[in-house]
């Protein structure tokens, strides 16, 4: 038999379009273990190991998240502090009025991770009837933030072209990244779990031993100025 907890911690509060339905204060947590499922307002969570939930409050708000003319669903959950070390299954529900105009046939599930960048993942499932989209992690994730977007949208890819002299190219990539700079820089790659697997000064970045998938491409100007990108190697 299966096992699900529904846990209110805190007493939930509405207040205009905000719900806050969990708060885990200093020093508390909670486990929610293996195969048990927490449902955090209409986010469903059920890991397959042990997840602990730390000294952070959970809440929902009608607020979409807007990127380079793209927007997300009116529905973002997002925590105070990061979710770590989560595997197991995603539900997403959402009501049609939150739809922002968008096709929820063709929904993605969007997860930001601690350094501010988005990846979208291609549902496991999607249940339009019962407006629901589901995502099942078979490796560690992180999380700051999930909300849903349109598949093909730039929610996730910011646009590289050029951002005060920097022009950054091909993205999505089979093998190389290239960065045009006058100016020094550093750059850092980190997967999606939020670790960091390669440091350099050099403009021209070899990708071909990583494996395909979604990465965030920081850059730091002269130890100054740092932007966050994402890229995609095919």
């Amino acid at each position: 038999m299966n096992k699900f907890f529904t846990f209110l911690l805190f007493p939930c509060l509405i207040f205009a379009q905000n719900i806050s339905p969990i708060s885990v204060g200093a020093g508390g947590s909670i486990t929610i273990t293996s195969g048990a499922k927490i449902n955090i307002a209409g986010l469903e969570l059920t890991p397959s190991s042990d997840l602990v939930i730390s000294e952070t409050d959970i809440g929902r708000t009608s607020t979409p998240v807007s990127s380079n003319n793209n927007a997300s669903v009116d529905r973002v959950y997002t925590s105070t502090n990061l979710i770590t070390n989560f595997i197991g299954s995603v539900i997403f529900n959402y009501d049609d009025s939150e739809l922002n105009g968008l096709d929820e046939n063709n929904l993605v599930l969007e997860v930001k991770s601690s350094d501010g960048s988005w990846t979208s993942f291609t549902p496991t499932s999607i249940d339009a009837a019962n407006n629901s989209i589901s995502y099942d992690f078979t490796s560690v994730v992180s999380f700051e933030s999930i909300t849903a977007s349109q598949d093909g949208s730039t929610l996730t890819i910011e646009n590289l072209n050029l951002l005060d002299g920097i022009y950054i190219y091909p993205n999505p990539t089979a093998d190389r990244i290239y960065i045009s700079s006058n100016e020094f820089l550093t750059a850092e790659i980190f997967n999606v779990v939020g670790q960091k697997i390669l440091t350099t000064t050099n403009n021209n970045i070899d990708m071909t031993e990583l494996v395909s998938g979604t990465y965030a491409l920081r850059i730091s100007v002269n130890d100054k100025t740092t932007k966050t990108f994402k890229i995609i190697k095919k």
